[in-house]
């Protein structure tokens, strides 16, 4: 592990309810998540992926992983770190208190995983096509969530419910039929999108949000389990996508429309408990956006290439 100091450079606010913060400062830094104080991403910044975190309590970064695989796809849950290793490749986990480095005995191939409490979910193509599988840390078992000729992507996990996008098979041409969800308590699995054509899940406590092309362009759309209600959160004709859920508030990014030349606009936020929507980036180029309490934290980049980590925080 390195340790070196990276300061906090405030940008200008987009609101008076926003203060910005840069968080990365090497310029290769992108696919930030956030829990608590920590924020974590990848970074090329040695002509290498490793994986990087930021601790805002003590205003440190620190060099997580330094070896010859390429680590990507961090997701951080309490002490612990998950990222995916390219080299078989492989799922390892980080503690961040001890900095303990383990390879999670798992049975093949697996890439990008997202962590909830002692339970890992990740997707896999060891079978020929692309499935969800989800490990846990207390038990030290893999379990295979789906099976289905076609490809599901985009895993997400709150509690016991798991979340992903099916994105249809060689047998049916590759259309996407939406978003679906897994109980682990029931060992049920249910449709969750009403329709086809839904994309990049996000869950947070009854709440699972996406997004759809139903209607010609992207928008937002949240599916409220407790009442079984689907709201459509953006209506515009740009692009809304990537969203990020956590308590009352949802987050996406809108990369504009044929009408603006694809022109990306940046972050913004909906507030379920006031209806009220507000942009959260100063300025566009910005994606991957996620969300943790106050703190929204996004990649930014010139070229289109999300090349630094910021922070905005209500």
């Amino acid at each position: 592990m390195v340790a070196c100091t990276a300061s906090a450079v405030t940008a200008e606010s987009v609101s008076p309810a926003v203060t910005e913060t840069y968080i990365s400062t090497s310029g290769f830094a992108y696919n930030p998540a956030i829990y608590g104080d920590k924020i974590v991403w990848q970074d090329n910044r040695n002509e290498k992926t490793d994986i990087y975190m930021y601790d805002l309590s003590t205003k440190t970064e620190t060099q997580i992983t330094n070896t010859e695989q390429t680590d990507g796809n961090p997701a951080i849950y309490g002490d612990r770190i998950v990222y995916s290793s390219y080299g078989d490749p492989e799922i390892c986990i980080c503690s961040i208190s001890t900095k303990k480095e383990t390879q999670i005995n798992i049975s093949g191939y697996a890439e990008n995983p997202v962590i909830y409490g002692n339970r890992i979910v990740y997707s896999s193509d060891r079978n020929g096509n692309i499935d969800v599988y989800m490990y846990d840390l207390l038990t030290k078992k893999e379990t295979q969530i789906t099976s289905s000729p076609d490809a599901q992507t985009y895993p997400a996990i709150y509690g016991n419910r798991v979340v992903w996008q099916d994105d249809g098979g060689e047998d049916d041409g590759w259309v996407n039929h939406g978003i679906f969800m897994y109980d682990i308590s029931t060992n049920k699995k249910m449709r969750i999108s009403p329709t086809e054509l839904a994309y990049y899940p996000a869950i947070y406590s009854n709440r699972i949000v996406y997004a759809s092309t139903r209607n010609g362009n992207t928008d937002i759309y949240i599916y409220d389990l407790s009442t079984k209600k689907e709201t459509q959160i953006t209506s515009s004709p740009d692009t809304q996508t990537h969203p990020a859920i956590y308590g009352n508030r949802i987050v996406w990014v809108d990369t504009g429309g044929e009408d603006d030349g694809w022109e990306n606009h940046g972050i913004f936020m909906h507030d379920i408990s006031t209806n009220k929507k507000m942009r959260i980036s100063s300025s566009g180029h910005t994606s991957n956006p996620v969300i943790y309490g106050n703190k929204i934290v996004w990649g930014y980049s010139v070229d289109w290439g999300a090349d630094d980590v910021y922070m905005g925080t209500i």
